[in-house]
């Protein structure tokens, strides 16, 4: 069974996917979408950098045996992360 819960990428993703949207997609002078491809993965890596500084990456390690569990307990299915 895939179970994305497992995959503490998909959170960083998420977090970058939302501190990118409001920084750079959001609305304001000198916001608005990419001109090139560059710029958007640029802005992505620098999203993921400001994810990291956070911390955000080590509470996802520390969490994944609170997550293995939960999955497990889930037969796979949702849980709350």
């Amino acid at each position: 069974t895939y179970s994305p819960d497992l995959n503490p990428i998909e959170n960083l993703f998420a977090h970058a996917d939302d501190h990118m949207l409001k920084k750079h997609f959001g609305k304001g002078p000198g916001k608005g979408p990419a001109a090139t491809w560059q710029v958007t993965w640029q802005r992505f890596l620098d999203a993921c950098a400001h994810s990291a500084g956070k911390g955000e990456i080590a509470n996802m390690a520390t969490s994944m045996p609170e997550r293995c569990k939960d999955v497990i307990e889930a037969k796979g299915g949702a849980t709350k992360w």
